[in-house]
């Protein structure tokens, strides 16, 4: 066969030219049209290949004769100078040896239908056109979607017959159907987008089509860097309806028609893009960002499971590839990412994560029943140790059945419990005070390891088995199944049976011996067991047999307070005395029982409301609180509630300004100027009394006539309408 010759003319290869469009100008230099190249180089070969995409080395020798150009050059140009990009390093290609014994890896048909645009689909940018009509090498990849030297988007389809361009279209720079002048196509300016260009910008970089971009990205090669760009491209693909941080910018909408089969369209293709970037900057913390938005995409739809929430990142066709060394660090960011938000078990149920065997102490969370043996105690005896407060849960998911506990917090409990647990703790763990545990110690129900000032002791330890021990007998008390007997808790109990000589350590005591009737199920702490009024009215009733009347002297020493202070009552109506006479005045223990349940001193109502002296004190002066006694009403120097008034400013029955916020889903500066306005009315702050923060009150807001205010949280936890 007589080896090819040059073509006569032969121009200069552009910058940054594709061999496509180097062989129609090549033509059109030569006069002859783009199929007389295709036709001279078969002419020349054995068996048929694409000239402009060619797979075969004879191919390559051809080009290289008829054009005059190195075959590195030839290569270079042709979409496999693109294969070290966009083909993955584990993926095999097939070589191409020139006669020089230079080896080229060719791409893989798969990646080039994937990544690259065909001939009769080609984009371009106008201005790019205008200087020079050839098409550029990073046109060819479907990621790239602007120009970054023009800082514009690209065009893909004629402005005025809506046809897509051909490659053999950017040669003569017109519509080969309507002869538009596509060097004149209107396109959208980027200039002001800094953050969508950063990600065309490096695109062209990788494609050694560009200069260095400064962006801050793993320290990878292109290649991998590359791939990931591309999955996490397929993972925004994904979404249906919503993905808070979708890239946009004025002149183009959204959302997306991303998962229809159709080719995208350079609009499409740029935002996809430059949101998929996101993930990829500061890595890895920009990352993890993306994955907390990806996680709550289409309006949070998805579970919280880790598969779902992490979606296309771990669907098979893209998890291998993490599994990869060239991908570790991937991996280790996703490893991370779990593990700063699931316990073990949830993230080990994945496959991916199972296979990679995180340890155990890397989890920030733990389930329950992961707290439950590591302390070496029932489940439920866990959950009362989160509602005790020794136990952090995670936010958001306090709801949720399976709550997520802070690992340290269980780690740190572990240490201590190592012999003895601590006063604070037992009484966490009780439901109780740490004064009601010393007083079960003083009664021997439960046993004190270590003690202040015994053997050098500044702290108290009580024995781990003497807990388990006591919450096991009550918890093995019979339960009444009549719903008629009506039942009071621990605190309550000790509030009526006081002044009989009662505490709560005495009465837990009582209720052992069955000198009271009460239960403690396996779900309550202590502080909240039941004990029934009735049992509770016939040892009162007892207890009366054997001192029907008080002296004032003992009514003072019940209530705290001086017999003067006793006096003062009485003459106000508040106590009613049974007797005046020489010996004395006497009351009747019932009157003082029911007026110790139904009044409180400040000390008490601080404990009541959750506040602290000086606040009971400002409210009081503000009149927003009424006392029954105390400066202003009468001579006594010390405030007397009634207990039902302050019932309404309980903690759970009042709101601070952030969190009203959070619950209106407003911010703290629209509440203020309600506030100002005068819509919303808080019960405590500035300009209402002498406190610094404003604080509303849970029924007031119910009757605000503000649109939100019919959502208001109660005590219960639930959402009121």
């Amino acid at each position: 066969m007589i080896p090819p010759k040059p073509l006569l003319c032969r121009p200069l290869m552009m910058p940054t030219e594709t061999l496509n469009s180097y062989l129609h100008r090549l033509a059109l230099a030569n006069r002859h049209k783009p199929q007389v190249v295709q036709s001279l180089c078969q002419e020349h070969l054995g068996r048929s290949d694409s000239v402009s995409r060619p797979y075969e080395t004879d191919v390559f020798e051809v080009i290289a004769t008829l054009t005059g150009l190195p075959p590195h050059k030839v290569f270079w140009s042709s979409i496999h100078g693109l294969t070290r990009l966009v083909v993955p390093r584990h993926v095999p290609t097939k070589s191409i040896t020139c006669a020089q014994g230079l080896d080229f890896a060719s791409i893989p048909k798969l990646y080039r239908t994937k990544h690259l645009r065909t001939e009769s689909r080609a984009q371009f940018c106008p201005l790019c056109l205008a200087e020079a009509a050839y098409q550029r090498r990073a046109w060819q990849l479907k990621m790239v979607s602007a120009c970054a030297q023009h800082q514009c988007l690209l065009v893909d389809l004629c402005p005025q017959c809506g046809r897509p361009i051909t490659v053999a279209d950017l040669i003569t720079a017109r519509c080969n159907t309507c002869q538009f002048s596509l060097a004149d196509s209107p396109t959208v300016d980027l200039s002001c987008d800094k953050e969508g260009l950063q990600a065309q910008a490096i695109l062209y970089y990788w494609a050694q089509a560009g200069p260095h971009v400064r962006i801050s990205l793993p320290t990878q090669p292109a290649r991998e860097l590359f791939t990931l760009l591309h999955c996490l491209r397929q993972a925004v693909a994904t979404v249906d309806e919503d993905l808070d941080g979708i890239h946009s910018f004025p002149e183009v909408g959204k959302p997306f028609n991303w998962k229809a089969r159709v080719a995208k369209a350079t609009a499409e293709n740029y935002i996809a893009t430059a949101t998929a970037l996101q993930a990829m900057r500061d890595w890895p913390q920009g990352f993890f960002a993306f994955l907390d938005r990806f996680g709550q995409r289409d309006k949070g739809a998805h579970s919280l499971t880790v598969g779902s929430w992490l979606g296309k990142l771990l669907d098979i066709d893209i998890r291998g590839h993490w599994q990869l060394s060239e991908y570790f660090f991937v991996r280790d960011a996703l490893v991370e990412y779990v593990t700063r938000n699931w316990p073990a078990p949830l993230v080990n149920k994945h496959v991916f994560f199972k296979e990679s065997a995180i340890p155990l102490q890397t989890f920030k969370w733990m389930l329950n029943s992961e707290a439950a043996v590591a302390l070496n105690v029932t489940e439920r005896t866990a959950k009362l140790l989160v509602l005790g407060g020794l136990i952090g849960v995670k936010e958001g998911i306090e709801a949720q059945r399976n709550k997520f506990l802070v690992r340290d917090d269980v780690m740190a409990l572990k240490y201590r419990w190592g012999k003895a647990i601590p006063l604070t703790d037992a009484a966490a763990w009780l439901g109780v005070s740490q004064s009601i545990v010393i007083d079960m110690v003083a009664l021997g129900l439960l046993v004190a390891v270590r003690r202040p000032g015994e053997n050098g002791s500044s702290s108290w330890q009580i024995s781990r088995e003497t807990i388990e021990d006591l919450l096991a007998k009550l918890h093995s008390l019979s339960l009444s199944q009549n719903q008629n007997n009506a039942r009071v808790d621990l605190a309550k109990a000790a509030q009526i049976l006081a002044v009989h000589g009662y505490n709560a350590a005495s009465i837990v005591q009582a209720v052992l011996n069955k000198s009271l009737r009460g239960y403690c199920s396996l779900s309550q702490p202590l502080g909240e067991m039941s004990l029934y009024k009735s049992s509770i009215t016939k040892l009162v009733d007892k207890a009366r047999d054997n001192r029907k009347w008080l002296s004032r002297q003992q009514v003072a020493g019940i209530m705290r307070v001086k017999p003067e202070v006793i006096d003062l009552w009485a003459n106000s109506g508040l106590l009613d005395p049974v007797s005046r006479t020489k010996k004395g005045t006497f009351f009747r223990a019932q009157d003082v029982e029911i007026f110790k349940v139904d009044y409180v001193l400040t000390s008490e109502a601080m404990r009541l409301v959750g506040v602290g002296t000086l606040t009971i004190q400002k409210w009081t002066r503000a009149g927003r609180i009424k006392p029954v006694s105390g400066p202003g009403v009468d001579d006594r120097g010390v405030y007397l509630f009634r207990k039902r008034d302050l019932e309404r400013l309980k903690q759970e029955n009042r709101l601070s300004l952030p969190q009203l916020a959070r619950h209106w889903d407003v911010s703290p500066e629209q509440l203020r100027v309600w506030i100002q306005n005068g819509q919303l009315k808080p019960f405590s702050g500035p300009g209402i009394d002498e406190c610094g923060r404003y604080m509303f009150l849970r029924d007031e807001l119910r009757l605000t006539s503000i649109p939100c205010a019919d959502r208001v949280e109660t005590s219960a936890g639930k959402v009121e309408e």
